[in-house]
């Protein structure tokens, strides 16, 4: 069988290390530059090996079919390969967050959106240009450092003055968060009140609205049930109180939340017009005082 494998691989021109189960970066045959210019993705599993390059586009098997999710070698991207292959793009991207954040520093001028949104930005740092992709970019960035569940920094959320926000390409988000207010404690000591919701800005004036609550921002509505799976498992006694927004992308995620570990859901405004989230509300109020 790895006789075979080996074969079929020379024969589609790829250099490959070893014939062994899991992914090795080479050098692509199509569009090879240099020996230190390794953009082929080759995995092997099953006694067949799929590849794609990420330069060039090259992707192919040495199975008889394209594999399951994929096109073959027109342009597509063989499902598990990409599915394999994250990994090694999360890992690139955390280290790149953790190289922003380290030279990033806190302002001592508020940054134009926490001013917008009436909050302080404990723990957040600012930068003059975040690169959050090879071709993109945000000016005077905000940044919200997101962190996986041993508290290690693994992304980055950077907000523009008008409020635009990025994730750095590549990166993790599903099942990361950001600690809001008490950013310099270990995460691990949220204690037995907790509020998790969307945005960084909603959570604060959550947690402001309600003292003794300690709060989680998941960043973004898809990626709310995964938190919220993640800090019941971390704290099974902890009285969780989902924070929702009230749009409905935020309503359908709070909703899967709330199910999921049996926490109670918080929404603003109860319908009121343009309530969407708790700062909002806040803001809301403050309006008429």
């Amino acid at each position: 069988m790895r006789a075979s494998l080996g074969d079929s691989l020379r024969n589609a021109g790829i250099e490959y290390r070893h014939i062994q189960i899991g992914t090795q970066r080479l050098r692509c045959p199509r569009c090879d530059r240099s020996k230190r210019d390794e953009a082929l993705s080759l995995l092997i599993e099953d006694g067949s090996a799929v590849w794609h390059c990420f330069r060039c586009g090259w992707a192919g098997s040495t199975r008889e079919k394209p594999p399951r999710g994929g096109r073959g070698e027109r342009g597509g991207f063989p499902a598990n390969i990409t599915r394999l292959d994250r990994a090694g793009a999360e890992a690139r991207a955390a280290r790149k967050a953790r190289l922003i954040w380290d030279a990033a520093k806190p302002s001592e001028i508020l940054h134009p959106y926490l001013v917008r949104k009436g909050i302080a930005g404990y723990g957040l740092s600012r930068i003059l240009h975040f690169a959050y992709s090879a071709a993109n970019s945000i000016e005077n960035a905000l940044l919200v450092p997101m962190r996986d569940q041993s508290g290690e920094v693994v992304n980055i959320q950077g907000i523009g003055p008008d409020g635009t926000k990025r994730f750095l390409a590549g990166g993790k988000v599903r099942g990361c968060f950001a600690l809001v207010r008490h950013i310099d404690k270990p995460w691990r000591d949220l204690g037995e009140r907790i509020a998790i919701g969307e945005g960084f800005a909603s959570v604060f004036s959550y947690c402001r609205l309600h003292p003794g609550f300690r709060g989680v921002a998941a960043l973004s509505a898809s990626n709310l049930p995964a938190v919220a799976r993640l800090l019941r498992a971390q704290f099974p006694n902890a009285e969780i109180v989902i924070a929702a927004d009230q749009d409905v992308p935020g309503a359908r995620a709070a909703g899967e939340a709330c199910i999921a570990i049996n926490a109670l859901v918080h929404v603003p405004g109860f319908g009121r017009a343009g309530i969407v989230d708790w700062n909002d509300l806040e803001q809301n109020y403050a309006a008429r005082a």
